[in-house]
C-alpha cells in the first residue's frame, strides 16, 4: 500500500511540494487515509438525544432520551464495508479507481448538524503531511515489533488511545 501511495504521489508531484489543488489526482492515497480513519476511529461513540418520541425496533424511545451511536459498529458493518476487519483502501474507491463520494456509515468526524467543524481542515492537513512524509521517507516495520491487533485489545470506550509500535524511517533520497 505504501508503495502504491508513493508511486501515485511521484506521478503527480515528483519531488515538488504537494498542493491541495492536486488532491483529486491522488485517489488511492486519499482512500488510504479514509481507511485509516475508518479502521482506527478517534472516537468510539457519538451522543445524540431524541427530539421526539421514536420507535427503535421493539423499543419506544421517549423524547429527550440519550442515545449513543457506536462508530465501531458503523465502521465495521459488512453491508457497508465488505470484509470490514481487513484494511482495504478500496473501501473508499469507485470501480473506476476514483475516491468515492461520502460513504454511508463513515462517521470519523461525527454526523449531521453536529459534525466536527474541523473536518475539512483536518482532512486537508492530514493529507498534505502524509503526502510529504511518504514522498520523503519509507516506513519499514521492525521485525522485533509484534504489531497491533486492533481486535484483540480493548480500547477506551470514549476515545482511541495511541498504541506503541516500532517502525524504521528511511530517507528515500540521499
Amino acid at each position: 500500500m505504501q508503495a502504491r501511495c508513493y508511486e501515485e504521489i511521484q506521478s503527480v508531484f515528483g519531488d515538488s511540494t504537494p498542493r491541495l489543488s492536486e488532491r483529486h489526482l491522488l485517489p488511492y492515497t486519499d482512500a488510504f487515509l479514509h481507511e485509516v480513519m475508518r479502521f482506527w476511529a478517534l472516537l468510539s461513540l457519538i451522543p445524540r438525544e431524541c427530539y421526539e418520541d421514536c420507535q427503535l425496533g421493539n423499543y419506544l424511545l421517549p423524547k429527550g432520551t440519550q442515545v449513543m451511536l457506536s462508530i465501531y459498529r458503523c465502521h465495521y458493518d459488512p453491508t457497508v464495508f465488505p470484509e470490514p476487519t481487513q484494511f482495504k483502501p478500496e473501501h473508499f474507491l469507485t470501480d473506476e479507481g476514483q475516491l468515492a463520494p461520502h460513504k454511508r456509515g463513515f462517521l470519523s468526524f461525527g454526523a449531521g448538524t453536529r459534525v466536527c467543524l474541523g473536518e475539512s481542515i483536518a482532512k486537508k492537513v492530514t493529507f498534505l503531511i502524509t503526502v510529504m512524509l511518504v514522498q520523503a521517507f519509507e516506513f519499514v516495520h521492525c521485525p522485533e515489533d509484534k504489531g497491533v491487533d486492533p481486535f484483540s485489545e480493548n480500547s477506551n470506550l470514549i476515545a482511541a488511545l495511541p498504541r506503541r509500535s516500532k517502525v524504521r524511517v528511511l530517507p528515500r533520497k540521499a
